[in-house]
């Protein structure tokens, strides 16, 4: 049995080593083909210059006299007008680019005006406008805005694939592929042969990862440790849930009033975070510190992305604060928390604790949801955040708890129905808020963790007593979605406590995807059944008819961020429809562009790494009863909305929290604590 073991863990090491190797290749033949192709530098792999691009779903917001639709522009009048507005600042914009197609003529005669940042007329000039791909030299000066001026071409009809302007001439990048599937090769030729060196001549030895930092962890716990030890075991577990309540209820709080983001307090809610788990993992030392094995590809991966952030903000400095030195917060305060976490004899107990502060902190949510946030006709819930995007992530985290709580009576001798009920109406309290946000990803993120929680449950034939908690459930669903429908219309305008935030932004409840080019129709003033969050779902899924709109227009985020990936990472974000506060709406990218494109490395093995574990984790433990599913659940419900949405940003959002704190609880487990 224990021959079996080894070789079975020396093909998952192997295998991780391929992963590492061919990732590797692909990244370094892609940077330097872009490096060789477009004439880049080691600050900007891919050189094009300045650039902006304007794909169809940002150029149908600003159109005069002009229909779209099917995917068609329409001229409807002798004068129709496109308005490009969306650039920040005058640039010497010296090239345009155009992609046209589905054109009913042979070409459209185009006025093109250029203005400056005050709408100042700075230039003029005239353009025949052809089907395909064109490129034009522009005459204009430094200019800001675009206004396209058509005159009597009436009923000429064209489809946009995108126009882009830049400051240099486009350079053919039609061979980009090609050199980089060449240098990948090369790169794997060249890491192999280094490797086979390194196997056939290096030093060969078992390196304990981590022993370092632990060495520094046991110092510091030890001697907090001798201060706290005659702590009562009740008071320890008090102030530990009441920690974790008031962490959760401080991130939402600044997240509304934007605080996390404004650098002059930034660091003020860096220090409650910070100081909120330093405590936590003070009172939850019990027996003084020893080594742990943290010889896995989770931790190995999660140090070495840790260390690329600091090398990284050491060599380019950070022009926001909430970007510098997020490496030292996780690997010192967030990396003690995890240590003192895994020294645990009973392990459990702050999982337990980390879960009744959530539960805590949505009962509050609901309360203040009730009372003092009600929903507006026609549009989408946004509950106690400003937008409903991150209340649904929210609520599909508390669906994703209370399906564990509910696991962990199923798994006992006999179902305790009274046992079930609260956590069945908590279920039914999320899932309703949930659907009135109709957050798409995060509905589809909840319901792949849901399927895992029911494979488990059919694997383990635990079908029964499942069924029974299935029927509190619908049992439930009635009178609480009822209910809590009423307090949301009526309670807050009943006794006048609504509260505004300085920033409240509106979403329409109904959205009609006409075509998958991201092309949205608003009616704000209809009110609509809320079964429009499964509409609009297969709306993205079945109606869309080209890629960009099944991602919401975020094909040119990506582009837009991968253009300007280089070694060692940015001061800021990546500059998008002009403004450089546009998320790149995908965790790898966000981090490649932030801190260099080698991060991607660690990154992604990190969620390999951490998806292994959380499935060992659930097998393993079956017999105990201890929330089984709860780290592989949050994993998938983070890992999608993280691919679609960049929610992992460090202390900012609950969920990033509660996916972290999982992490470092599957670091150490007891079958590895021999060091």
């Amino acid at each position: 049995m224990s021959g079996n073991t080894d070789v079975l863990m020396k093909t998952k090491i192997f295998l991780v080593k391929i992963c590492i190797w061919i990732l590797f290749s692909i990244i370094t033949g892609i940077s330097c083909a872009a490096w060789y192709v477009t004439g880049g530098n080691i600050t900007q792999f891919y050189n094009r210059g300045d650039s902006l691009q304007f794909y169809t779903e940002k150029i149908v917001n600003n159109l005069q006299n002009i229909s779209f639709e099917n995917e068609k522009f329409i001229i409807q009048g002798d004068t129709a007008q496109i308005v490009f507005d969306s650039l920040n600042k005058n640039n010497q914009w010296n090239y345009l680019k155009t992609d046209l197609y589905n054109m009913n003529c042979d070409s459209i005669t185009a006025q093109i005006v250029f203005y400056d940042r005050t709408w100042q007329n700075v230039g003029e000039q005239e353009l025949n406008l052809m089907e395909g791909e064109n490129l034009y030299q522009l005459n204009g000066e430094s200019f800001s805005k675009v206004v396209f001026c058509f005159e009597n071409e009436q009923g000429k009809e064209f489809s946009i694939n995108k126009f882009e302007i830049s400051t240099d001439k486009m350079k053919d990048d039609e061979k980009l592929p090609a050199v980089s599937v060449l240098f990948s090769i090369i790169c794997m030729i060249i890491t192999g042969i280094l490797y086979w060196l390194k196997i056939r001549y290096g030093r060969k030895g078992n390196y304990k990862w981590g022993r370092g930092l632990q060495s520094i962890y046991i110092l510091v716990g030890n001697e907090i440790w001798r201060k706290l030890r005659n702590v009562p075991e009740k008071m320890r577990n008090f102030i530990s849930i009441f920690l974790f309540s008031v962490m959760f209820i401080f991130l939402s709080f600044i997240n509304v009033y934007g605080l996390f983001f404004k650098k002059m307090t930034h660091a003020y809610t860096m220090f409650v975070l910070i100081g909120c788990m330093l405590l936590i993992a003070g009172l939850n030392i019990r027996k003084p510190l020893k080594y742990r094995n943290w010889n896995n590809l989770l931790v190995i991966s999660w140090i070495v992305l840790w260390v690329l952030t600091c090398i990284s903000d050491f060599i380019v400095t950070k022009k926001s604060a909430y970007f510098s030195f997020y490496g030292y917060f996780i690997l010192f305060p967030t990396g003690f928390l995890f240590f003192v976490w895994n020294n645990q004899e009973n392990r459990e107990k702050m999982l337990w604790q980390l879960l009744k502060a959530l539960e805590i902190t949505f009962v509050l949510c609901v309360v203040y949801c009730l009372m003092f946030r009600p929903e507006t006709d026609g549009y989408r819930y946004k509950g106690f955040y400003t937008n409903p995007n991150p209340f649904g992530l929210y609520m599909a985290v508390m669906i994703g708890v209370f399906l564990c709580e509910i696991d962990y009576y199923i798994k006992c001798k006999e179902v305790k129905i009274l046992k079930i009920l609260p956590y069945a109406i908590g279920l039914t309290t999320a899932f309703f808020f949930l659907k009135k946000t109709q957050s798409t990803t995060a509905t589809l993120a909840i319901l792949c963790g849901a399927l895992c929680w029911g494979i488990e449950k059919i694997l383990k034939r635990h079908m029964k007593k499942t069924m029974i908690a299935v029927m509190c459930f619908v049992i439930c669903y009635i009178p609480v979605s009822m209910g809590l429908q009423w307090g949301i219309t009526n309670i807050s305008e009943a006794i006048g406590t609504q509260i505004v935030y300085p920033v409240d932004y509106e979403y329409a409840s109904v959205r009609d995807l006409d075509d998958l080019t991201g092309t949205i129709h608003v009616y704000a003033a209809e009110r609509e059944d809320m079964s429009q969050t499964s509409q609009r779902i297969r709306q993205k899924l079945l109606n869309s008819n080209s890629i960009n709109g099944l991602f919401s227009g975020r094909l040119y985020h990506y582009s837009t961020y991968l253009s300007q990936m280089n070694l060692f990472g940015h001061t800021k974000r990546a500059t998008v429809y002009g403004s450089n506060i546009n998320s790149a709406h995908n965790g790898v990218l966000a981090y490649a562009h932030m801190y260099g494109v080698y991060i991607i490395v660690p990154y992604i093995m990190m969620f390999v790494g951490y998806f292994s574990r959380a499935v060992r984790y659930c097998k393993s433990a079956e017999n105990r009863n201890y929330y089984a599913c709860l780290p592989l659940i949050i994993y998938v419900v983070f890992f999608l909305e993280n691919m679609m949405d960049n929610v992992d940003i460090p202390f900012h959002w609950i969920v990033w929290f509660v996916f972290i704190l999982l992490g470092g609880f599957l670091f150490s487990m007891r079958e590895e604590e021999k060091v």
